[in-house]
C-alpha cells in the first residue's frame, strides 16, 4: 500500500527516517567521495523537521508529509500552507523541500501528484517551489503543471495554479 500522510507530533517515531531521507537529498557523490551539495540547505531542512516533530511550529508553518510504500517513509515533503501569492488575495502553500530515498524510482511522481491532490482538497490555489536552475527534477515539476514564477540568480520559483 501507498500513501502520501501528513504526520504529527504523535509521529516522531519516524523523526530518524524522515531525517535520513531529506539528508540523503542534499549529498551528492563527486570523486567517489560523498558531500553535501549545500550545507545550510541541509542543516535548515533537518532543522524544520526535528522543530515539527517536537512541537516547536505554528500550524501553518512547515507541515511534514511522509510517503509511505508498505508502511515505511520512503519520501518526504516539508511545506508551509495558508501562504499568499504576491498581489493576489489567494492562498496557497509552498514547497520547502522535497526528496525521496531511493531516488530515481517514481516516488518524487507519486508523492508530488499525492500532494497536488491533498493541497486541492484544502482549498489551497496554489503551490511554489523553488529550485537551483540545473536541478533536473525541474522537468518532473514540469511535467505537472508547474510553470516559472521568478528568476534570481542560480535560483528558479516554480507555480501550480490549482482549480
Amino acid at each position: 500500500m501507498e500513501e502520501l500522510r501528513l504526520l504529527g507530533i504523535n509521529d516522531s517515531i519516524y523523526e530518524n527516517e524522515i531525517l535520513f531521507i531529506l539528508d540523503s537529498a542534499f549529498k551528492k557523490r563527486k570523486n567517489n567521495v560523498w558531500a553535501y551539495s549545500n550545507n545550510i540547505e541541509r542543516n535548515l531542512g533537518c532543522a524544520s523537521v526535528m522543530n515539527y516533530f517536537r512541537g516547536n511550529c505554528s500550524t501553518d508553518e512547515d507541515l511534514v508529509y511522509a510517503y509511505f510504500i508498505s508502511g515505511k517513509p520512503k519520501g518526504v515533503i516539508v511545506s508551509d500552507e495558508n501562504v499568499y501569492f504576491p498581489d493576489r488575495d489567494i492562498k496557497g502553500c509552498n514547497i520547502n523541500w522535497i526528496a525521496s530515498n531511493p531516488a530515481g524510482e517514481g516516488i518524487g511522481s507519486k508523492m508530488i501528484y499525492s500532494f497536488i491532490e491533498s493541497v486541492e482538497k484544502k482549498n489551497q490555489m496554489f503551490i511554489t517551489l523553488t529550485v537551483q536552475e540545473n536541478n533536473p527534477a525541474i522537468n518532473l515539476y514540469k511535467r505537472f503543471g508547474f510553470e516559472k514564477f521568478f528568476e534570481n540568480k542560480d535560483k528558479i520559483t516554480l507555480v501550480k495554479f490549482l482549480n
